[in-house]
């Protein structure tokens, strides 16, 4: 009888073990994975500026990058952190209230392009990068091969004119950005963007003939005023800008299949969103079922061990195991995931970030294993202190 006794309450234990492990996996599920909270706060903290810097150096293309684009890479990106992190962290938001079943639908489309693709977002970021040094650098990337020396000097006075053309590059944005975003997302079927380029080009005429007029070569001064603006005019028309578009025209084939692969890979997301809601409700019924098991573990337990004092030793002792187990196992862990570790091929920001998140994931568990530990002390002293009854007969 005796030896039956002790191999089910070895059973027990064991089962009450792996239920209080359970339990805490659950509990870390709760607080981590499954909280919007927290995975706002790690975003929080991940330096997503210098993240997405880094992706272009490594791309390989930083090089060829406008100066302006690379000003704004390092200066202004990093100040708009907040902003991009807080997009992001509205669409994490509505995925958990869908999750979570606070609101009956989630469509992605819609979701993505309310917050991480807002267009009062893309504005403002947009708004920060130096425009006029931008055009005046792709300006004179591509001006003619043949432009004639005597008119060179004009190319220093681009710059005066870019300035001018600020609100047509943002008013050019605003028209740009909203249907192609509506195409990428699906949202629409069609993309048709005509945007001339009579006004810059104006612009940068009026602009370089003022100066031109002001400061003339000298290599003509022999020539009247008519045959100076003839002079100009081939210069601007068949030097400067020849070869340049007329406006900036984006139809579907500019994208080829982009859209369709977005699209695509948004609906296996929201069938994968579906399967994850519907095994969620399986999960919760299993993790509010582990207080129901370990309570019956115990009561087998009471059942096998007749005696208070027994029981409250006994539990105590698996209780304060378990907690010393995981203590220990959080404590190694977070010792092994140091700053100094190699995450291999990622961004040194990411490298930087994932021992805190690490550190973070785990500390529920921490917190609950210390709780176990001191129930267990606990069972362990009372079960001193408490009275000894007489021992049943069988």
């Amino acid at each position: 009888m005796g030896f039956i006794r002790g191999l089910v309450l070895g059973v027990v234990g064991i089962l009450l073990f792996l239920s209080l492990l359970l339990l805490g996996v659950g509990l870390s599920l709760n607080f981590t994975v499954l909280n919007p909270g927290f995975i706002n706060g790690q975003i929080e903290r991940l330096d997503v500026a210098d993240v997405f810097r880094e992706a272009v150096i490594e791309s390989g293309t930083i090089d060829d990058t406008p100066r302006a684009i690379r000003v704004f890479l390092d200066e202004e990106l990093p100040e708009f952190s907040d902003e991009m992190k807080a997009a992001v962290s509205g669409a994490v938001d509505r995925f958990y209230d869908y999750l979570h079943g606070r609101t009956d639908t989630l469509d992605l489309q819609v979701a993505l392009g309310e917050t991480v693709f807002a267009p009062e977002l893309v504005y403002s970021l947009a708004d920060r990068i130096d425009w006029p040094d931008l055009a005046e650098e792709l300006i004179q990337e591509n001006t003619g091969p043949n432009i004639d020396p005597i008119f060179a000097y004009l190319l220093d006075y681009i710059d005066n004119a870019t300035v001018k053309m600020e609100d047509w590059y943002k008013d050019a944005l605003r028209k740009l950005f909203p249907p192609m975003k509506e195409y990428l997302l699906g949202t629409s079927q069609s993309l048709d963007i005509f945007i001339p380029l009579d006004q810059p080009l104006t612009t940068l005429y009026i602009t370089l003939l003022d100066v031109y007029n002001r400061y003339p070569p000298p290599e003509l001064s022999g020539l009247t005023l008519a045959q100076k603006q003839a002079a100009f005019d081939d210069f601007f028309f068949f030097q400067l800008v020849a070869g340049w578009p007329t406006a900036i025209e984006i139809d579907s084939s500019f994208f080829a299949a982009a859209p369709e692969s977005i699209n695509q890979g948004l609906d296996e997301l929201k069938a994968d969103i579906e399967e994850l809601k519907k095994n969620l409700g399986y999960y919760w019924f299993g993790f509010y079922g582990l207080f129901l098991l370990i309570a019956l573990l115990i009561g087998a337990a009471y059942l096998m061990l007749r005696e208070r004092r027994k029981l409250l030793l006994y539990a105590g002792i698996i209780f304060f195991i378990f907690g010393l187990i995981g203590f220990v196992g959080v404590m190694v862990t977070n010792a092994i995931v140091g700053t100094g570790t190699d995450f291999g091929d990622v961004p040194s920001a990411v490298q930087v970030w994932l021992p805190g998140l690490v550190e973070s994931a785990l500390r529920p568990i921490l917190f609950f294993s210390i709780f176990a530990g001191a129930v267990g002390i606990t069972g362990v002293i009372l079960s001193h202190l408490h009275p000894h009854s007489p021992n049943p007969k069988f």
